[in-house]
């Protein structure tokens, strides 16, 4: 006998380890933090059990968990720092704040546009 759909279901077909994942593959996209060499889509895999579990992880432990290889882990936890999406504190990794995080992007923005401006002028005064 088919099993009938709760109501979440019915309104969210995605369970939620889809949405988050879907989620954080757009804003790596957005962020363009995806490379063609990562075809496995390990970033998402590592920055999805980071933000599923809402909790600090180790290197090692982050590797068993998600069965990626540790010094793999730590190339795409580089990336995911310096994009600021997580933080580092006593020698754990976790999602930064993402209030935080969007105060840091717009920063970041807010100054290459400036740059790009000034630069643009520059060009023009040759």
């Amino acid at each position: 006998m088919p099993k009938h759909k709760s109501a979440k279901e019915l309104t969210n077909p995605m369970s939620d380890d889809t949405h988050i994942r879907n989620t954080i593959e757009q804003l790596c996209i957005n962020l363009d933090l995806l490379t063609g060499r990562d075809t496995e889509k390990t970033l998402i895999q590592l920055l999805s059990a980071i933000a599923k579990e809402k909790k600090p992880f180790g290197t090692t432990e982050l590797s068993q968990k998600t069965g990626i290889n540790r010094v793999t882990c730590i190339h795409h936890i580089r990336k995911l720092q310096i994009a600021g999406l997580i933080v580092k504190r006593n020698n754990f990794y976790e999602l930064n704040d993402l209030e935080e995080f969007y105060k840091f992007y717009k920063q970041m923005m807010q100054k290459r546009l400036q740059m790009l401006e000034k630069l643009i002028k520059e060009l023009e005064e040759l």
